[in-house]
């Protein structure tokens, strides 16, 4: 019986880290979208044409990619090219990851409030100079007021492509990721449905 149960559950995650290795990512437009500029809101969509889907905002002005293509990705801690100002391996900030995880919903509303959330974060991950006014110094000044530290489950996504064997790296995105507790109760999930299945078969 326990011999059983270990293998289900190393299957399990056997199966989430090979899953994880395959994913690719396919990054569109999102909505309310300010059209008069290249930043976010964007989807992303985790192995494609079925997956999870997740609103993004870019971390970077001076890298691009293509709308509707399909790219493969790493999640970090930083973003691998670091953009403008950051450098190399420029690590994403907290105050980043709190307008993300607590004001996205807010920043979807309007396409000025997206706008306003993507410039924040711009300004923030020092890719712009100038804090506009308005809604984007709101977004900044209620992070900076929020003081946070690192929050685990906010990471960088960073997508590339491949040209020929030359590996291509386009953009860093900032999304949710499961955290470590997540993977190991879905493991104990997946382990007790196959025991069930089991006990039944015996009886």
């Amino acid at each position: 019986m326990k011999k059983i149960c270990f293998v289900i559950v190393m299957f399990a995650f056997f199966l989430l880290y090979q899953g994880a290795l395959a994913d690719t990512y396919k990054i569109n437009y999102g909505s309310p979208r300010d059209g008069s500029y290249n930043g976010g809101p964007f989807t992303i969509e985790i192995n494609p044409p079925a997956g999870q889907v997740y609103t993004t905002f870019c971390l970077e002005r001076n890298e691009f990619f293509t709308p509707g293509a399909t790219y493969y990705g790493t999640i970090d801690d930083n973003a691998i090219k670091g953009g403008l100002k950051g450098g190399p391996n420029d690590p994403l900030d907290p105050l980043s990851e709190w307008l993300y995880a607590n004001r996205l919903a807010d920043s979807l509303t309007t396409a000025a409030k997206s706008r306003a959330m993507q410039e924040a974060i711009w300004y923030i991950e020092k890719e712009i100079d100038i804090l506009p006014a308005g809604q984007a110094t709101t977004y900044y000044n209620l992070a900076v007021d929020a003081n946070p530290s690192d929050i685990s489950w906010i990471k960088v996504l960073n997508i590339y492509h491949y040209v020929g064997t030359t590996k291509v790296d386009d953009q860093s995105m900032i999304i949710p990721v499961p955290e470590p507790g997540i993977l190991i109760l879905l493991g104990i999930a997946m382990s007790a449905i196959g025991m069930a299945s089991w006990r039944i078969r015996k009886l």
